[in-house]
């Protein structure tokens, strides 16, 4: 039995660059960082026939209001068909069976059964269900040996952010989210904020209306000036605020006091705030940790309908 941690992640600056026409999808440049808040995902192999390997999911649900409701369908009490982590399951053990051959039956793996406990709450730019994906996706090429390059593949038939995931790592994203490039990041503390609603991803990409782009995907992060890299590797918040996430317009228009708890994360003191992913979550990132608990009652205080709670990466 093994217990993973399943780590949620923020965005330090979100800018959507436009639409591929191949298939729609929105190409973005980006700084993905996990965080120490995450679900925990309890792994346990029982013995199996050589020949009859699977799994089965259960899951402890630990959200409150319409996050629960939102986990509850795609549970085993609901479809458990639609979890990211059935479906990554079923791939990767396909993948096994492929890559095993007759002559590796004898040393196939047993019986999975995967326990999730579920914190990450869906709709708040969070990743959770990607953080799932990607996280098992990790452990099990790494227990039954399968080749990187297809669960890469797999990874990214499951979600744009999973392939980041799969690997854990601080990085700087672009493309759909498929092109990683890994990049240094300072020790940082900072309070995440997580409302009593959530956002729906797919809304607000309609709601950013970018065209379709004909020309080729970008192959670099244009953002990242060397300043704010070695502003992103010292730990120097305040000099990474021309980070802007491009969802912010979208989300303070239709939420306004998602842009009041952003003026207050600075009005206390943060060094940094923003959005993360495409809402309703945010974050603000403090230089030094002598006032991170401080600053996080102000912001119950001040948002008693919200829920505040502090991080580290």
């Amino acid at each position: 039995m093994i217990t993973l941690h399943s780590p949620a992640k923020i965005n330090l600056g979100l800018k959507i660059t436009g639409r591929r026409a191949s298939d729609g999808y929105h190409l973005l440049e980006s700084v993905f960082v996990p965080i120490s808040f995450g679900d925990d995902i309890i792994v346990e192999e029982t013995d199996a026939a050589p020949s009859n390997p699977g799994f089965r999911i259960t899951t402890e649900n630990l959200l409150n209001g319409p996050n629960r409701d939102d986990f509850e369908k795609v549970s085993e009490r609901g479809d458990i068909s639609k979890n990211l982590v059935y479906r990554a399951m079923e791939r990767i053990l396909l993948l096994e069976e492929k890559e095993s051959g007759t002559e590796r039956q004898k040393t196939r793996p047993g019986n999975f059964h995967i326990h999730i406990k579920k914190r990450i709450p869906t709709g708040g730019g969070l990743g959770g269900g990607s953080s799932n994906a990607g996280t098992i996706l990790g452990f099990m090429q790494n227990r039954l040996g399968c080749s990187l390059e297809p669960v890469q593949k797999i990874a990214l038939t499951l979600g744009a952010d999973v392939p980041f995931f799969l690997k854990g790592k601080p990085a700087a994203v672009s493309g759909i989210g498929d092109i990683m490039e890994a990049i240094s990041i300072g020790p940082g503390q900072g309070i995440l904020c997580l409302p009593d609603f959530s956002s729906s991803t797919e809304e607000a990409y309609d709601a950013l209306n970018y065209p379709l782009q004909p020309g080729p995907d970008a192959k670099n992060v244009f953002l990242l000036t060397g300043d704010i890299r070695q502003a992103l590797a010292g730990s120097v918040w305040f000099r990474v605020r021309g980070l802007k996430n491009d969802f912010e317009e979208v989300l303070f228009r239709k939420y306004p006091v998602l842009e009041t708890v952003k003026s207050a994360f600075y009005r206390f003191g943060a060094a940094y705030s923003s959005m993360t992913g495409s809402g309703s979550a945010l974050f603000a990132l403090l230089e030094g940790r002598g006032e991170l608990e401080t600053l996080c009652e102000k912001m119950r205080r001040e948002f008693p309908r919200f829920y505040f709670l502090t991080f580290f990466f």
